[in-house]
C-alpha cells in the first residue's frame, strides 16, 4: 500500500487540534508511562531520561528530556491502527549538542523493531518523519535551541504502527533532546476486541484484567456483564487494563464502548463460584496416610490446568488429580488419629468440610461414661452399668467406657463416679472425655466403633 508522508512546520493550534490517541504524549504523568526506552547495542554511555523537567516543557508541567555522551537511543510507543486510514503525528521538540549528533522522529509501519529504529534508512517500512543533524554534512537542518512544532503522517499498510523519538551521537560530546506535546490522530471507526484475560473470574471480582484489541480511543470504556471495569487504564490503542467487577455465576459479555460505538465479545469471561464439597470417599483411613480418596463436589475449576489444591488435616493431598470440575482424586497424607478437615482451594475461593475424613487408629476410641453407647453421658449410663453388675444384663460393648473412675476394674464405684459427675459437680470424668479419643491409661476391653467414635 502506498504511504502518504507529510512533514511541515505548524502553528500551535495545529498541535492542539490533533485529537490524540497517544498515551502520555505530553508526559504530564511525570513518567515514561506508555513509552518504552531503547538504546543501541554499540552505545558507549548509558542514556539518561528525565520526565520531570519543570523548567523545560513546551506545554504543561513536564517534557521528555533525553541525554547521553555517545550512543543512539530514545523511546517508542506502538499503536494498533486501521490499515488504509491516515495516521498523523504532531509534536514539539528542541535539541543541543557539544559535538556531532542527530535527532529523529520515526514512524515504523510495523511493530517495534530495534533494527528499524537503529538504521531506519535500510527499511522501506520506516518513515523518517523529521530529522536534525550536526557534523555529518547531510541535507538535514541543525537542531533548534527553541521549541519547534512539526507534523507528519502516513497511511499505514499494517495494523500496528510504532512511533520512535530518537537522538544520538557517535563522536563523544554530550547530546540533548527534548520532546513534548506528542499527539497522534487516527480517524478510524474500527473498534475490535481480540483477547480478554483471564477468561475465568471469581464471583467477587478483584482480578487484574487485560483487554486487547484495536483501535481503542481515549474515551474507550470496558464493562463485564454490564458492570464497568474499575481502575481502568488505557495503555495504548491496543491495550486496556483494570480490575474486574463482581459478577453472577456463569458467562458474561465483555463490552467496549467508544464514541457512540460498541463492540461485544459474548461470554468473553466466566464468573466461577467458590468450590463446594459434597463427599470424600472413603471417609476414613489409617494415620500413616496413603489412602486413595475421591473428593466429589462442584466448581473444582482451575486456571490453565493449575491452581487447585486440597488439604486433609492441614497437610496437602498427595498425587492430586483434577479429573473434572466435580471430581478430585489423590492420596491422604499422614495425620493424627481422629477427624480431619478437608479443604479444597481454587483460584476462585475455598471450601472446608469439617471432620470429613477420619484417621482411624488401632487403639480403641470411646467416650468415657457413655456406657450404653448412645453418644452422650447421662443417668442412663449409670443404670446400664448397674444392670450389668447386679441384674445379669449383657456386658457393654465398650467396658472401658463404663469405667467411670479409670481404675482398671468395673464395679459400683464407676457408677458412683458417673452419677457424681452428673449431679454433684465433681468435675469431668477422666480422659477421653467429653470428646472421643484413645485411652491415655491402660484399658479394659472396648469396641473401636463405640459411641459414634
Amino acid at each position: 500500500m502506498k504511504r502518504a508522508v507529510i512533514v511541515c512546520m505548524c502553528a500551535a493550534a495545529a498541535l492542539a487540534a490533533a485529537a490524540g490517541i497517544e498515551v502520555n504524549g505530553g508526559f504530564e504523568t511525570g513518567t515514561g508511562f506508555g513509552w518504552t526506552q531503547w538504546s543501541a547495542t554499540w552505545a558507549v554511555s548509558r542514556p539518561a531520561y528525565d520526565y520531570a523537567s519543570a523548567t523545560e516543557p513546551y506545554a504543561g508541567a513536564y517534557a521528555l528530556h533525553m541525554s547521553a555522551v555517545n550512543g543512539s537511543f530514545g523511546v517508542y510507543q506502538e499503536f494498533c491502527v486501521e490499515p488504509g486510514a491516515a495516521f498523523d503525528v504532531t509534536w514539539a521538540w528542541r535539541g543541543s549538542s557539544a559535538g556531532d549528533g542527530w535527532w529523529e522522529v520515526l514512524i515504523l509501519d510495523a511493530p517495534y523493531s530495534y533494527d528499524m529504529a537503529d538504521a531506519p534508512f535500510s527499511y522501506p517500512e520506516v518513515t523518517v518523519a523529521a530529522k536534525w543533524e550536526v557534523g555529518f554534512g547531510g541535507p538535514y537542518p541543525p537542531p533548534s535551541a527553541e521549541w519547534v512544532e512539526e507534523q507528519a503522517g502516513i497511511t499505514p499498510a499494517s495494523d500496528i504502527v510504532t512511533l520512535v523519538l530518537k537522538c544520538g551521537s557517535s563522536q563523544g560530546g554530550s547530546i540533548h533532546a527534548w520532546f513534548d506535546a506528542v499527539a497522534v490522530a487516527h480517524p478510524s471507526t474500527l473498534l475490535e476486541l481480540a483477547e480478554v484475560a483471564p477468561a475465568k473470574l471469581p464471583q467477587a471480582g478483584g482480578v487484574e484484567m487485560r483487554i486487547a484489541g484495536r483501535v481503542f480511543p481515549p474515551d474507550a470504556a470496558v464493562a463485564l456483564g454490564g458492570a464497568p471495569l474499575t481502575e481502568q487504564v488505557r495503555h495504548s490503542t491496543c491495550l486496556i487494563t483494570g480490575t474486574a467487577p463482581a459478577g453472577l455465576p456463569g458467562p458474561a459479555d465483555v463490552v467496549v464502548t467508544a464514541g457512540g460505538r460498541t463492540v461485544t465479545l459474548p461470554g468473553g469471561v466466566t464468573y466461577v463460584p467458590a468450590p463446594e464439597i459434597a463427599a470424600i470417599e472413603p471417609a476414613q483411613g489409617p494415620p500413616e496416610g496413603g489412602t486413595a480418596v475421591t473428593i466429589r463436589g462442584l466448581y473444582f475449576e482451575s486456571i490453565e490446568g493449575g491452581g487447585v489444591s486440597v488439604s486433609v488435616g492441614g497437610a496437602p493431598l498427595a498425587g492430586l488429580a483434577l479429573v473434572d470440575a466435580a471430581t478430585i482424586t489423590g492420596t491422604t497424607p499422614p495425620g493424627p488419629a481422629g477427624p480431619a478437615d478437608v479443604t479444597v482451594t481454587t483460584p476462585f475461593g475455598s471450601a472446608t468440610a469439617a471432620g470429613a475424613f477420619t484417621y482411624t487408629s488401632a487403639a480403641p476410641r470411646f467416650r468415657r461414661g457413655d456406657c450404653n453407647d448412645d453418644t452422650r453421658v447421662d443417668i442412663g449410663d449409670a443404670i446400664a452399668l448397674l444392670g450389668h453388675l447386679f441384674a445379669s444384663k449383657p456386658a457393654p460393648a465398650c467396658i472401658e467406657a463404663c469405667n467411670g473412675n479409670d481404675d482398671l476394674r468395673l464395679d459400683i464405684a464407676d457408677a458412683i463416679s458417673i452419677l457424681a459427675y452428673l449431679f454433684s459437680s465433681t468435675g469431668p470424668l477422666p480422659a477421653p472425655f467429653p470428646a472421643c479419643g484413645e485411652d491415655p491409661t491402660a484399658s479394659l476391653s472396648c469396641n473401636e466403633a463405640h459411641g459414634g467414635c
